[in-house]
């Protein structure tokens, strides 16, 4: 296949969807580093699937001292991307759980 516009079109619709994108109601996890945010995070996926976003995952660092340690970080476009597609498996969800993060996580 290939993209019509090319990989530069395809950006510019990323971008364009995640800034028009409207979220529903956001239910926050908050706390120390290393006080089990992400397993909460990832039970309540269990519980109740396409009701998360892990931004730590999609971002692949973890956003804290332990960085990126056995992982690979993403490029800001590929986090992007993968936001945008996951944005895109729970938006029919009526409420999203998400990890509260600093305004960057790790370079992204």
């Amino acid at each position: 296949y290939q993209l019509e516009g090319g990989y530069r079109s395809f950006r510019k619709w990323v971008r364009q969807k995640l800034k028009a994108f409207d979220s529903p109601p956001l239910w926050v996890l908050e706390g120390l580093t290393g006080v089990g945010k992400t397993e909460v995070l990832r039970q309540i996926e269990k519980l109740l699937p396409n009701h998360t976003l892990d931004l730590e995952h999609l971002a692949q660092h973890r956003s804290s001292l332990l960085g990126d340690i056995y992982l690979k970080p993403r490029s800001q476009k590929a986090f992007e991307s993968s936001l945008l597609f996951r944005l895109a498996k729970v938006q029919n969800s009526t409420f999203r759980v998400v990890e509260a993060e600093a305004r960057k996580i790790g370079n992204l």
